[in-house]
Formats: C-alpha cells, sequence, structure tokens
C-alpha cells in the first residue's frame, strides 16, 4: 500500500469528534495499520449486562456490553472520553466487559469505520491495561479485508458478536454468516459469545453460547448496587 492511500482522509474524523488525548495516537495506529492488542481473558461470563444497566447492577462475573445505539454510550461522558471512570467502577463491582461496538455503517465514510475500529481497540486495550477482565468483540464492515479486523487478536480466546442488527432480514443474515465463519475459520475461537439471537444464522459448526436480548431484569435479580 502506497504512503498516500495508508495515510487516508482523516478530516471527517476531526470533524465528527474533535481532538482529544488519544486522537493522535490513535491516528498513528491507524496510518501505520497497527492494532492496539487485545489478549482477551477467556472467560465465558455468566451473565451479559447492557452498558445503560450495569451502574445499577452489582454482579461480580457479569461482562457488559455496548450493543445498543451509539448515542447511549459514545458521548463525552461515555466509554471513549471517560475510560478511567469506567475502569474504576468495572474494577470495584468485579466485572468485565466487551470491547465497544461502535457502530461501523455501510454507508458511513470508510475513514470513519476504520477509526471505530481502532477506537474498539484502544478502548479494549485500556481496560485490559488497568486489570478490567476484556472479551473482544467481533466487528465488521464491508469495506475492510479480513486481516483489518483480526489484527492484534489472539487465535484461541472466547470472542463476542451481536446478532441484533444481522437478524432483520435473510440477506443480512447470510452476508454475516459468512463473515463470521471467516473469522471463526481464522481465529478458532474456543466458544463465542452471541448477543441476541443465533436462530437463521449459519455459525458453521462454531461453538457458541447464547445470551438473549434483555434477558437479564437487575430489578429482580436481588443484586443492586
Amino acid at each position: 500500500m502506497s504512503d498516500n492511500s495508508s495515510q487516508g482522509d482523516f478530516s471527517p474524523i476531526e470533524r465528527y469528534w474533535g481532538r482529544n488525548f488519544k486522537f493522535d495516537l490513535a491516528k498513528e495506529s491507524l496510518r501505520f495499520g497497527e492494532f492496539p492488542p487485545i489478549r482477551g481473558c477467556g472467560k465465558v461470563p455468566q451473565c451479559l449486562l447492557s452498558i445503560t444497566d450495569f451502574k445499577k447492577v452489582c454482579w461480580p462475573g457479569a461482562f457488559v456490553h455496548t450493543f445498543k445505539d451509539d448515542y447511549k454510550f459514545d458521548t463525552r461522558n461515555g466509554v471513549w472520553y471517560e475510560t478511567e471512570k469506567l475502569v474504576e467502577v468495572l474494577l470495584k463491582k468485579r466485572m468485565g466487559m466487551l470491547s465497544p461496538d461502535f457502530s461501523t455503517f455501510s454507508d458511513a465514510h470508510p475513514e470513519i469505520c476504520k477509526w471505530n475500529f481502532f477506537r474498539s481497540r484502544l478502548v479494549g486495550y485500556q481496560l485490559e491495561c488497568a486489570g478490567v477482565e476484556v472479551i473482544p468483540t467481533l466487528m465488521w464492515w464491508k469495506g475492510v479485508k479480513i486481516d483489518f479486523v483480526l489484527q492484534g487478536l489472539v487465535p484461541g480466546g472466547v470472542y463476542a458478536v451481536s446478532t441484533i442488527n444481522a437478524a432483520k432480514n435473510r440477506t443480512e443474515c447470510a452476508e454475516y454468516g459468512s463473515h463470521i465463519r471467516e473469522i471463526c475459520a481464522i481465529l478458532k475461537p474456543r466458544v463465542l459469545l452471541v448477543h441476541g439471537v443465533a436462530d437463521g444464522i449459519d455459525w458453521g459448526g462454531q461453538v457458541i453460547q447464547v445470551y438473549p436480548n434483555g434477558s437479564y431484569d437487575w430489578t429482580r435479580s436481588g443484586k443492586t448496587a
């Protein structure tokens, strides 16, 4: 890849999010094609909690996910700008987290989608370095090759995906399943955590653990903070 194509056009990113203390690090990583690695804790959680619910709950061993609309977790007080505060709460409650699932819409600017891949990996890396148990979330975007998606991930671990959007129609299910099978053929996960529904998707024989959307009702758990 030539220097010009590898550097990319970062102006949409700067206009959309603005500069902050992490921007330069991510920008340099994106330019040279290097993702911060996430080892992953290799655990299969007993429960997945939404980012919108976990502050109301204290359940050691549960893991937090961000499979929600971005505006619910990607704000000035969200997981990107306030990662240190997130670390503090997670460690206090002895809870883990799936690396954030920042959106990669097919009609979004390519550099914004790539930026969201890096943001997910950067936050996951920061959480892990701070002592939080992390499970990598496998993200997908049609505009990048499989080796881009897999940078920094360790084969044979536990990974997470969500089918909330992919399960909307048969065509999307087929495309999503094809992408996941391609990733699993390379990463060979021990277990793939599936948030949402597993029906209608060909998992290619991959061992999965399904967590239905909204299946955890914290108000009845008796484990409130």
